[in-house]
């Protein structure tokens, strides 16, 4: 059963798509990438976990989707965690007691930085995560093109999956250098995956291969062939059966 849900945010009304198949008291809450969207960048990976007989909710994080946070403006690190927080608070509410984050890309980060503060929670996959902004940056733009956007303010962004130029404030950038995963993955006790292509360019491989070191209990899986929608030449099953069986 999949139902569309809306719940208080910290910004105003939330969306989510629940999908429910059983009376288990866990679920599986799923965070889009920067600039995606419940509808684009979780889709696929919820419906997997469905089909497995897994409960799960995707969310919008913000209004390029159906949630009340502006884009340019919010899209931060520290308001996407409280965006995050408000659906741990409404899965609680409506029953369930085990709850679970898996975070893609952008949204790796974020479901990182709630599982600092949220020890309660079960378990944790980064799917193609940004392991740590100050270097993402650096590898992404370089240091001359960074100050360029410094000194004007926003940083020019180009969706791959709308076609849009969009705008977003540069201290989105500085708000998510507190979050790194090789200076806090230590403090991250609940078991972890790591989901990662080999052949991604937006974010550096490499990068996770460094970070499953830093954490208690977490183990990376390499998706050979894999960019960084984890699909080989149009196929995600491989990733996706990861993530299953991660849960199951």
């Amino acid at each position: 059963m999949q139902e569309k849900v809306f719940f208080n945010g910290p910004f105003g009304k939330i969306c989510g798509v629940l999908h429910k198949v059983d009376d288990k008291k866990e679920i599986v809450i799923l965070i889009h990438g920067f600039s995606s969207t419940k509808d684009r960048g979780t889709l696929n990976a919820t419906q997997a976990l469905e089909n497995a007989g897994i409960n799960a909710m995707r969310i919008d994080l913000d209004n390029r989707g159906e949630s009340e946070l502006d884009f340019e403006s919010g899209a931060t690190v520290p308001n996407y965690i409280k965006q995050v927080e408000a659906t741990i608070k409404y899965c609680k509410e409506v029953g369930f007691k085990e709850i679970s984050l898996v975070g893609t890309s952008y949204g790796g980060t974020v479901a990182f930085a709630v599982a600092l503060s949220h020890p309660e929670l079960k378990r944790l996959v980064l799917r193609a995560p940004v392991v740590d902004y100050k270097e993402h940056v650096l590898w992404s733009y370089g240091k001359e093109k960074l100050q360029e956007f410094e000194k004007q303010g926003f940083v020019p962004y180009f969706s791959n999956t709308t076609k849009e130029l969009l705008k977003v404030n540069f201290d989105y950038i500085i708000k998510s250098y507190p979050y790194s995963m090789y200076e806090h993955a230590k403090e991250v006790q609940i078991p972890v995956l790591i989901i990662q292509g080999d052949k991604d360019e937006d974010v550096d491989p490499e990068a996770a291969k460094r970070a499953v070191k830093f954490f208690p209990n977490a183990k990376l899986y390499m998706v050979k062939g894999a960019g960084h929608h984890l699909g080989v030449n149009g196929d995600f099953s491989e990733a996706h059966n990861v993530l299953v069986d991660f849960f199951k």
